[in-house]
């Protein structure tokens, strides 16, 4: 800089972009994904009896 002046940001004028509607679209998919993924599987102990049930 010229001068030893400090300079001064207006951040009134600042303006963040709109993000992508590809990459949001991607990443909400990414989650719900995610959320069944982790939905799906469920433990039981050894003593306990389960069945299985595909599409219902």
């Amino acid at each position: 800089m010229d001068s030893d002046e400090p300079r001064v940001i207006d951040i009134g004028n600042f303006r963040p972009g709109k993000p992508p509607i590809k990459v949001v679209l991607i990443g909400v998919l990414v989650l719900i994904g995610l959320a069944m993924a982790f939905s799906v599987v469920f433990t039981i102990q050894p003593e306990e009896v389960g069945i299985v049930l595909r599409f219902g």
